[in-house]
């Protein structure tokens, strides 16, 4: 059956698939289900805090309504924490809604959004469901953002400039000279989105945030999340920090209610209590270094990274890659080519992975 009333422009999109189910890969490749290390997805290996837990649980109480579409809470204490005014957050159901939503504000037929390639795979299905045309930079030779391929890509329809920083799935930054530089350079007309969903991770001397220029530029919007460093990547919390003029026409294509009242919750108790946010960064950065020293000694090839993921290649097709890893309890993400992706786990999965990494890479 021909089914006419679908967009045409879209057929060439799947539908986004996950993982196979863990059941399956468990019969497959014959290990026990509670002893897979799970180290795909960049999600943080621990729980929210107790504290963070709760008060979500508190929270629940309240599900039979509607959430504060305003979310006031989270917005005075996101405020208080980065130093701009409430006007300039716009809150969504992380930071992936926001990166759609912006797409389908500014986007339409004949326009384009400019982005560097490989980076975070929402760019180019966003970019197609806004009726818009993606432009692609490749990355450098070592795998980072190239700021000039990215300048010189915009054209008299670019409209949009996604960039990534850190970016994933490489594990790259652009330093703060080339963050300002592609701020000031790129056209008033063209609005430049910071994705900083890694933000935290960073711990370069030379790495720098967006959010001050954010709020005081109408062409740049910064974008960060709760799913990361904060352990609440179920929970659909992020946010945007711009001009209030900037947010408040780009939130027009927003339904209401999309940041739950359990979210908002948490989040706000998170936010307090950023002494142990510190310790979870800091571990973060020692085994991350500890790994990428792992993957040095066993001679297998990686990017230096500033997120909670590392990107290597043990030289075999990146599915091939996976599979291997697979077969020794260990699922990890594939990028095609013969990249694939590791995030940074604790350290008894962190342990797993390079005792199978020594197996594969021999």
């Amino acid at each position: 059956m021909r089914m006419e009333f679908l967009r045409s422009d879209l057929s060439d999109i799947s539908v986004y698939k996950p993982g196979p189910p863990l059941s399956e890969l468990s019969r497959r490749f014959g290990f026990d289900l509670d002893s897979l290390v799970e180290v795909a997805t960049n999600e943080n290996p621990y729980q929210p805090l107790e504290e963070v837990r709760e008060v979500m649980a508190r929270a629940v109480l309240g599900v039979n309504r509607y959430p504060d579409i305003n979310a006031p809470e989270l917005g005075a204490a996101l405020a208080g924490h980065l130093g701009v005014g409430v006007e300039n957050l716009w809150c969504g159901a992380g930071s992936s809604e926001l990166i759609r939503l912006i797409a389908l504000a500014v986007g339409g037929p004949g326009r384009e959004a400019v982005f560097g390639w490989p980076s975070f795979a929402m760019y180019p299905l966003c970019t197609r469901f806004a009726m818009m045309t993606p432009v692609t930079v490749p990355l450098t030779a070592g795998h980072g953002l190239d700021p000039d391929g990215i300048l010189s890509a915009i054209g008299p329809d670019t409209v949009l400039v996604y960039v990534c920083n850190p970016n994933n799935p490489s594990g790259t930054y652009l330093a703060s000279g080339d963050v300002v530089r592609l701020i000031e350079e790129v056209p008033e007309r063209v609005l430049v989105v910071m994705d900083e969903a890694y933000h935290e991770y960073a711990t370069a001397s030379d790495y720098r945030g967006t959010v001050a220029e954010a709020a005081e530029r109408p062409n740049l919007v910064t974008l960060r999340t709760f799913s990361k460093i904060y352990g609440m990547a179920a929970m659909r919390v992020g946010y945007a920090v711009g001009s209030p003029e900037t947010l408040r026409q780009l939130r027009k294509v927003q339904s209401p209610f999309t940041v739950s009242s359990v979210g908002q919750a948490g989040a706000t108790e998170a936010l307090r209590h950023q002494d142990r946010i510190a310790e979870r960064v800091a571990e973060n950065a020692r085994e991350r270094d500890r790994i990428q020293r792992g993957l040095v000694d066993l001679e297998i090839p990686r990017i230096e990274s500033q997120g909670n993921y590392i990107y290597f290649t043990v030289g075999l097709d990146s599915q091939q890659t996976a599979e291997s890893f697979l077969r020794h309890g260990v699922r990890l993400r594939a990028y095609p080519g013969d990249w694939a992706r590791v995030t940074v786990g604790t350290p008894e999965e962190n342990d797993r992975f390079l005792a199978a990494a020594a197996e594969i890479g021999r």
